[in-house]
């Protein structure tokens, strides 16, 4: 299963990485970190996503 008929949303999901990274760096540059990390963990759960795999599942006791 490949990115066939997902082009739009995972251009999407790039437009909007570049523009949290951008708001990151008018953060005095700092916030860049925080924004990648969340740009990487979109990016991972849209693999798993595209790929079929789950996502971790949280039991809450």
């Amino acid at each position: 299963m490949g990115a066939s008929g997902r082009k739009w949303p995972l251009f999407a999901l790039g437009l909007l990485g570049m523009l949290v990274l951008f708001a990151g760096l008018l953060a005095c540059g700092v916030g860049v970190f925080f924004s990648a990390v969340i740009l990487q963990m979109a990016q991972v759960f849209t693999y798993l996503r595209l790929s079929g795999q789950h996502c971790a599942h949280l039991d809450r006791a």
